[in-house]
């Protein structure tokens, strides 16, 4: 028995620190990598990607700009998901045809969710494209 708990022990606080890249939501800093994040942090204007998952979520990134050249129809949803970060992508047409695209990270270790509206409301299609390219750009630096 003493040896199950010896052996429950080491895995259990063996666990390597998970690697997370912080954005900074207002883009004034280049991104940082980290072994934590708290709920401060992401109310203080920061977004956390897993590291490994940052290859997938400049794809889907790119992946959503390309979505958005093919004027996706009114009260349309679309999820591109990447990983531990789902990518939503919503266009109304309440006011003219708009495009909100949003980014939701769940941090596993800690349980809850960080969410991150890339775009808001953007009625030049073409400018969202531009500026989801350049989000790419920026997490790449």
């Amino acid at each position: 028995m003493k040896s199950v708990l010896l052996l429950f022990s080491l895995f259990a606080f063996n666990t390597k620190p998970v690697s997370l890249l912080v954005i900074d939501m207002n883009g004034k800093t280049p991104p940082r990598h980290t072994t934590e994040f708290s709920m401060e942090q992401y109310l203080s204007r920061h977004f956390p990607i897993y590291a490994s998952d940052l290859k997938v979520v400049i794809n889907a990134t790119v992946q959503a700009a390309k979505l958005i050249d093919r004027k996706p129809p009114c009260e349309a949803v679309d999820t591109i998901a990447a990983a531990h970060t789902l990518i939503i992508i919503h266009t109304e047409c309440a006011n003219g045809k708009e495009l909100t695209v949003r980014y939701v990270t769940k941090i596993e270790e800690q349980n809850f969710l960080c969410d991150f509206e890339v775009l808001k409301k953007a009625e030049d299609f073409r400018a969202a494209q531009e500026k989801l390219i350049d989000f790419a750009s920026y997490l790449s630096q």
